[in-house]
């Protein structure tokens, strides 16, 4: 986000998606003091799925608002399905620099791009599997975080469990 682009306003009992912490409810907005003589105001993110938990994050801040996006609706999700197809992914042979390229592909919160991730690490690991083979811990962690992060927010827009977004999704692509 460059410094010419406006925040994002939002609002208490919204549900957003933050950072890598999935979908979170605005609890509050709240002024507060963590430094003496410096009160800013924050929104206060409850993570929907692990509770107890709370992240403050400033309003005023362009960096860390930036990393605070709105949930898709259906439409948008199914977008994102279709999408997910003409992603351009390059398969990277080390394994250290595949991990910093999937990582990068990720942080832009492109949700096709990352859905187009968790697709092909999929489909990697069946390969791998046919021929008893194992992913590296790398490639596993980022399958995890993928599909965290799709079938979260999948499944909290589209009111199904998160077992039955992989069906929905191949249900799409296979139109």
């Amino acid at each position: 986000m460059s410094s010419t682009e406006t925040i994002v306003k939002r609002e208490q009992g919204e549900n957003v998606i933050y950072k890598n912490s999935g979908i979170c409810r605005i609890a509050e907005i709240k002024s507060m003091s963590f430094a003496p003589g410096e009160e800013k105001t924050y929104y206060i993110l409850e993570p929907i799925y692990s509770q107890g938990s709370r992240t403050y994050v400033p309003v005023d801040s362009v960096e860390l608002n930036a990393c605070m996006r709105s949930l898709l609706d259906q439409k948008q999700i199914d977008d994102v399905i279709t999408q997910s197809q003409t992603q351009e992914l390059e398969w990277v042979a080390d394994t250290k620099q595949r991990a910093v390229y999937w990582n990068d592909v990720i942080s832009t919160y492109d949700r096709a791009k990352i859905l187009a991730v968790m697709l092909c690490l999929n489909e990697h690991k069946l390969k791998l599997e046919k021929n008893r083979k194992k992913m590296y811990a790398s490639d596993l962690k980022t399958l995890s975080l993928t599909e965290r992060m799709i079938k979260d927010e999948f499944a909290f827009v589209l009111k199904i469990h998160r077992d039955e977004v992989m069906d929905y999704i191949n249900e799409r692509l296979s139109k």
